[in-house]
C-alpha cells in the first residue's frame, strides 16, 4: 500500500489501518488466492521482510517457507512502549524513523527531483567532501542533499525509475508505513500465536547500520526451524550482492523447501528398464510427499526409438508435470535419457518442485547413465518429429568466439579437477602441475607436524610455480575469514575438533575460485589442482581426508565441515498434501 501503483489513501481523513501490517498480510492472502494458488512461498526484504513474518502469523495454514533479508524478526508484545524511549535506550539506529514519522519531510520533498534527491541520499549518494544524505542515527540531512553525487549502489536509469513511481502520490503514503507501530500493536493483541513454526532462511547483512546484526539475537525463541547465512553487505545487500544472495536463497529453497529425493521404487523400477533389453522403451516418473517415484512404463513395439515416441502422447497431460526417462541408445552405458515435461500450464508448485528437483533425479539414479538431459514444455516437443527438431538443433552447434574456447577449457579442466567433497581417491591429471616453491613445501609440512593449521598456496603466474601465500591458525568458525575471498586459493586445513569424547585432527583440501576471477587464473588453478594435492600428499606426506571446492570461502561453514566427517543419521518425516483451505 502506498507504493508503486498501489492505492495511496491519505491519511487522514482515511485510517492508517490501510497501512498496517494485517491489511498487508490480508492482501497477499487474497491476490493468491485469485491466481488459484492455496499456498505460498515467501520472501521479503526491509518492510517487505516486516511484512512477510506477520503473514505468516495471520495466515500460518498459507505459508509453507519464509526467506527475509536484512529484517530480523520481532515477535508482537502484550505492552505498546514509548517509541522514543526505546530508540533513547535501545534503539538509536532507529532514530531516522522518528523522523521519518514526524511529517517533517513531508514540508520540504514534494518534487519529482526533490524525491529523487531523497531516494539518492538513501541508496548512500555521497558529497565532494564525502557528506552523506542519510543516516540512521540522524535521518535526513536536508541540507546536504543538493551537494549529492551519484549512488554507486543504483545505477541512474533505477534511480529515475524508482522517482517516478514515487511521484505518482508523493512520499506522504509511504512513510504512513513508519506511523503504524500503535494500530500494528492493537491488531496483532489478537493473534493466538506469535511463533513461526515453518523453515525460516535470514540472510544477514553484517554492515546494515539500519538493521544492524545484533538485532538478530535470540530469534530462535520464536522462529524453531531457523536456517541463518550473512552476507558482507550494507542494508541495501540485494542491490550490492545480488548474486550472492540469490545463490544463498536458491541453495536454502533447494535444500530445504524443495528436498525430494529419489524413492527405492523408481530406483528399483529404472533398474528393471535397464535390465529390460527391447521389451521396455522407458518409464513416467513424478513427485509425491517429497519423494520422486515411478507413475508408469513406457513399453516398446520397435526398435526405432522415434517409433515407440507416439507411446508418451496418451500418458503425457497438458496441466501436468513428469519425468520421462527413456532408453535411446541400446546396449549403451549412457543410453538413456532424462527429460523434464513441465507445461506452461502447470501450476505454480509444480513449476517450481519439478524444476528445483531435475538434478537429483539424474544424480541419484546415475548421470553416468544419461548421455542427455532435456527440458520440454509441449507434448509436440516428445513427438518423433519434435525429436527430429532437437537433433538438428543440436548437430548445428554455432562455432565457438575464441573467448568461448577459453571458457570451455576452464569448465572442462574444472570438470576434471572436481571430485566433490568425498574423499575419494585420485589420480593425478593430464592438467599443469607447477612446481612447489620451498616456502611452499615447508609450510605444508609444518602442517602436518602440528604447527599452524592453515596453509594457502597461490601460483605465481610469471615463475610458473605454486608459492605460499599465507600460513595461520584459526579453528573452523574463523575458517571463512582466513581466506582470500578476492584471489583463487589452495588451501589446506587441520581440523582439530573432538567428537564423542576423541580427539581429532583430519587435513582437508579447499580449492577457492572466486566467480570474477580472469578466465587464465581459473584455467591455472583448475589444471593445477591435481598436481598440487599429489604434491602434498607425496611430497610434504599429508593424508588428505576430504576435499572442497567453492566459489566464495564463505560457503565452507563450520557446520558444513561438522557435517561432512559426522553426517546426522535422522529419519525425515514425510511431507503431508496440505488441505484445502476453508471457508473464511
Amino acid at each position: 500500500m502506498g507504493f508503486g501503483g498501489t492505492d495511496a489513501p491519505q491519511v487522514p481523513p482515511e485510517s492508517i489501518s490501510y497501512y498496517g501490517f494485517k491489511r498487508a498480510a490480508d492482501d497477499i492472502k487474497e491476490l493468491a488466492r485469485q491466481l488459484g494458488v492455496p499456498r505460498i512461498i515467501l520472501g521479503g526484504h526491509d518492510w517487505g521482510g516486516a511484512i512477510a513474518y506477520r503473514v505468516a502469523l495471520w495466515h500460518p495454514e498459507f505459508i509453507t517457507h519464509l526467506f527475509v533479508v536484512c529484517t530480523p524478526y520481532s515477535a508482537p508484545t502484550k505492552k505498546l512502549k514509548s517509541f522514543e524511549e526505546l530508540v533513547k535506550t535501545r534503539l538509536p539506529n532507529f532514530k531516522y524513523q522518528l523522523q521519518l514519522a514526524s511529517g517533517d519531510i513531508e514540508k520540504v520533498i514534494h518534487s519529482r527531483d526533490q524525491l529523487r534527491q531523497f531516494l539518492n541520499a538513501l541508496y548512500g549518494g555521497k558529497g565532494p567532501n564525502g557528506e552523506l544524505g542519510f543516516t540512521a542515527r540522524e535521518g535526513l540531512l536536508v541540507e546536504n542533499l543538493p551537494k549529492l553525487g551519484p549512488s554507486r549502489i543504483i545505477s541512474e536509469k533505477c534511480l529515475d525509475y524508482y522517482a517516478d513511481e514515487y511521484a505518482r502520490n508523493g512520499i506522504h503514503s509511504t512513510l504512513n508505513w513508519y506511523r503504524t507501530r500503535e494500530v500494528n500493536f492493537k491488531e496483532e493483541l489478537k493473534l493466538k500465536k506469535i511463533t513461526i513454526d515453518i523453515p525460516v532462511l535470514f540472510i544477514c547483512a553484517t554492515k546494515d547500520e539500519a538493521l544492524p546484526p545484533a538485532m538478530s539475537a535470540n530469534m530462535e525463541q520464536h522462529l524453531p526451524d531457523l536456517t541463518r547465512k550473512e552476507v558482507a553487505a550494507s542494508h541495501w545487500a540485494l542491490w550490492e550482492k545480488p548474486e550472492e544472495v540469490n545463490k544463498v536463497i536458491n541453495e536454502w529453497l533447494e535444500g530445504v523447501a524443495f528436498s525430494g529425493k529419489t524413492s527405492q521404487e523408481l530406483h528399483d523400477a529404472f533398474n528393471t528398464l535397464v535390465s529390460s533389453s527391447s521389451s521396455q522403451r522407458g518409464l513416467i516418473a513424478g513427485i509425491s510427499k517429497e519423494q520422486l517415484v515411478p507413475l508408469e512404463t513406457i513399453s516398446s513395439s520397435s526398435i526405432d526409438f522415434l517409433d515407440d515416441l507416439t507411446a508418451l502422447e496418451p500418458v503425457l497431460k497438458e496441466n501436468e508435470a513428469a519425468y520421462i526417462i527413456l532408453r535411446r541408445y541400446q546396449n549403451a552405458l549412457d543410453g538413456y535419457v532424462a527429460v523434464t515435461y513441465v507445461p506452461d500450464t502447470a501450476n505454480v508448485r509444480q513449476k517450481m518442485l519439478f524444476a528445483s528437483t531435475r538434478l537429483t533425479l539424474t544424480r541419484e539414479l546415475g548421470t553416468e547413465r544419461f548421455r542427455e538431459t532435456i527440458f520440454a514444455t509441449t507434448r509436440q516437443e516428445l513427438t518423433a518429429e519434435g525429436w527430429r527438431k532437437h537433433d538438428m538443433h543440436v548437430e548445428l552447434k554455432a562455432p565457438l568466439t575464441e573467448e568461448e574456447q577459453i571458457l570451455q577449457g576452464v569448465k572442462e579442466a574444472e570438470a576434471e579437477a572436481s571430485q566433490g567433497t568425498s574423499a575419494r581417491s585420485s589420480h593425478v591429471s593430464s592438467g599443469l602441475s607447477f612446481p612447489l616453491s620451498t616456502a611452499a613445501l615447508a609450510a605444508l609440512k609444518g602442517l602436518s607436524e602440528g604447527q599452524e593449521n592453515l596453509v594457502q598456496l597461490k601460483i605465481n603466474v610469471a615463475r610458473e610455480s605454486v608459492e605460499l601465500a599465507d600460513a595461520s591458525s584459526t579453528d573452523a568458525d574463523g575458517l571463512a575469514s582466513c581466506i582470500s575471498g578476492t584471489d583463487p586459493r589452495y588451501s589446506f586445513f587441520r581440523y582439530s575438533h573432538d567428537f564423542d569424547g576423541q580427539e581429532q585432527a583430519p587435513v582437508i583440501f579447499i580449492y577457492t575460485c572466486p566467480s570474477e576471477s580472469k578466465i587464465k587464473e581459473r584455467m591455472l588453478y583448475a589444471s593445477s589442482r591435481a598436481g598440487v594435492i599429489a604434491a602434498a600428499s607425496g611430497e610434504a606426506r599429508l593424508e588428505i581426508t576430504k576435499k572442497f571446492e567453492a566459489s566464495s570461502p564463505s560457503e565452507v561453514t563450520a557446520s558444513m565441515i561438522h557435517e561432512e566427517f559426522h553426517p546426522k543419521h535422522e529419519q525425515k518425516q514425510a511431507f503431508s498434501r496440505p488441505k484445502r483451505p476453508g471457508k473464511r
